[in-house]
Formats: structure tokens, C-alpha cells, sequence
């Protein structure tokens, strides 16, 4: 089965593409899921969990002690941890998370963010997407399609997108936003959200066709 990893930059609207590109290839598609999947199996408290992912700027710390019970190492209450003790636990948590997104890819699946396109770059069956843009364009876009005022949409640009690359890079140690982890990279500011849908939909038939081929 096709796996499609899709990466986006804020304001870029992965949140629209992605689903649309599920719904055309009759695949699940993934995005919150995937923590909370991953929560569910560490034992962590899976709203918890999705909050300190999409907003880390609550600190790496917080998140590592919610991961520190699960672990079984510390009973509460909690002492303080080193950076050895952050850099263990985060690797238990991005070891789960990893082994989940590739069970859903075994299977077939449209997964948006969360490093997808980082973890996937070895798979034989994947399609890795980018979708980015000019930060300008891109938070011109991020206010029309939030209906906010242009320094508002700027601010959860440099935010977003900041924070997303702190923590896939804390978690995978590799910028999730550098192109050379993608086949497609797709100037989605330029191009009609319906556009790129069909663009990605027909690269994914076209690697089918050519698998087949190989096969």
C-alpha cells in the first residue's frame, strides 16, 4: 500500500490538502492520531500529550516528566532531570511514535506532519510531500483562511513554524522542513489548494504505475 507524507509549513494549508488527498486515494488519513496512538500505548495522558506536541513552547521538560511514569524509572513525585535524563526519555517517546506511523504505512495511509516525511524517507512506498511557500504569501494566506488580522497570522507563522522545527528536530535530529527528505515540494501559495490535491494524487498513481511495473 501508499503511504503519502506530508509536510507543511504554516499558512502553507496542509490541513486542507492532506484530507482532500485521503478522501481521493480512499486512504486514512492521520494527524493527530498519531500521538495520541502513541500516548495510549505509553500510558500518558493522550490530551496532555497532543497539547505539549503542537504547543512546545511549554518546555521539553514538562513534556519529558510526562513521559518519566510511563517509563516505569521514576515513582512521583518527580525529581529534577538532567539532560541525559530528557535526552532518554524523548528517545522513548520518538522510538513509539516512529514504530507507530510505520505500522499505519505498512497499511496505507495519507499522515500529515509530525516528522512523517523525516521517519518515511527510507520507505519503499511512500510519497514525501512538502507543501511551502514565501513566509510573506504564506501569512497572507494563514489570515485569510483564519479569518485573523495580518500581525496576528505572522506571529502564529514564526511560531508554528519555529516550534514544529525545535521539536522534530529535538525528537529526530534532522530539520523537517529541508527538501531533500521529499520527491514533491509544491508551492502551495501559488497554486490552488484543489490543484495540489490532483498533483499529488496523480504522482502517487504514477509511482503505483511504475511499481508495477518494476513488481
Amino acid at each position: 500500500m501508499t503511504v503519502v507524507a506530508i509536510s507543511s509549513l504554516a499558512g502553507s494549508g496542509g490541513a486542507l490538502i492532506a484530507p482532500e488527498v485521503a478522501r481521493r486515494l480512499g486512504l486514512p488519513f492521520l494527524d493527530r492520531a498519531i500521538p495520541m496512538e502513541t500516548a495510549r500505548r505509553l500510558s500518558m495522558d493522550e490530551k496532555t500529550v497532543l497539547e505539549q506536541e503542537e504547543h512546545p513552547e511549554h518546555g521539553f521538560a514538562r513534556f519529558v516528566h510526562l513521559l518519566a511514569p510511563a517509563s516505569g524509572i521514576y515513582a512521583a513525585p518527580l525529581p529534577e532531570m538532567d539532560e541525559s535524563d530528557i535526552t532518554a526519555h524523548m528517545e522513548s517517546y520518538r522510538a513509539e511514535e516512529e514504530r507507530v506511523i510505520r505500522e499505519h504505512a505498512d497499511h496505507g495511509a495519507v499522515i500529515l506532519g509530525r516528522g512523517s516525511g523525516v521517519i518515511l524517507s527510507d520507505h519503499p512506498r511512500a510519497l514525501r510531500v512538502s507543501l511551502v511557500g514565501p513566509v510573506e504569501d504564506r501569512i497572507e494566506q494563514l489570515a485569510r483562511l483564519s479569518g485573523i488580522d495580518i500581525e496576528q497570522a505572522r506571529q502564529q507563522q514564526y511560531e508554528a513554524d519555529h516550534l514544529r522545527r525545535s521539536f522534530i528536530h529535538r525528537l529526530l535530529h534532522a530539520d523537517p522542513f529541508d527538501p531533500r527528505y521529499y520527491q514533491l515540494v509544491i508551492d502551495s501559495t501559488k497554486l490552488p489548494f484543489a490543484t495540489c490535491v490532483s498533483i499529488i494524487v496523480e504522482a502517487v498513481h504514477s509511482m503505483e504505475e511504475h511499481w508495477a511495473l518494476e513488481g
